[in-house]
């Protein structure tokens, strides 16, 4: 079996947000900037230091504090699986049996 992620300590930020701006784009609206998006994750704290934590996770840093709740609400605005975001899946979105009908 192949190890997708092999950073075990990274998760998948940089093509989340690409995927994020992808979908974005198609739907016609402006990208968000990576202030934008690390208030979303992290609204209980400064928007300075959120965007400095989601600088670092991208970096695999400052992986301490990170919560469940992150990783949801990363997924929920990214529009990722949380398989992917974690490197345990290729597939960027969860397919569901209902998405075959």
């Amino acid at each position: 079996m192949t190890d997708i992620n092999q950073n075990k300590n990274v998760l998948r930020l940089e093509e989340a947000i690409t995927h994020l701006h992808r979908q974005r784009s198609q739907e016609g609206k402006l990208r968000l900037t990576q202030a934008q998006i690390a208030e979303e994750i992290f609204p209980d704290i400064a928007a300075s230091s959120a965007a400095q934590y989601l600088s670092g996770l991208k970096r695999g840093k400052r992986m301490t504090g990170l919560e469940p709740r992150h990783i949801a609400r990363i997924c929920q605005i990214t529009g990722v699986s949380a398989d992917f975001l974690l490197g345990l899946s290729e597939s960027i979105t969860n397919k569901t049996q209902s998405d075959d009908l």
